[in-house]
């Protein structure tokens, strides 16, 4: 009962204002934030980090396709002659239709 009467009288007090108090007040509301963002902030980086939050699956792991000589030597056979035809000056234009028409 107590504690409800101080309890009580302390809701009613902040109506009047007390400098001392509402900084202090202020300052628990900051504090008491910058605790709970450090401490969220802490646990997704090491929970994260250590796999127990976000852990990657066995089908990420595929192993990547590997490259054959044949594919290459098509690759650098397609660009060979592309840079002859830009040298001889045989490139395709597109046609492109009148847009005035």
């Amino acid at each position: 009962m107590k504690f409800l009467k101080t309890a009580t009288a302390f809701f009613r007090s902040l109506g009047r204002p007390y400098p001392l108090r509402d900084w202090y007040i202020v300052l628990g509301v900051t504090l008491a934030t910058v605790a709970w963002t450090v401490f969220v902030a802490t646990y997704f980086f090491f929970g994260i980090r250590s796999g127990s939050i976000i852990s990657p699956s066995a089908a990420d792991n595929v192993p990547t396709p590997s490259v054959s000589r044949d594919a290459l030597k098509e690759v650098v056979a397609e660009y060979e002659t592309r840079l002859l035809n830009y040298e001889s000056g045989n490139i395709p234009t597109p046609e492109t239709p009148d847009p005035s028409r």
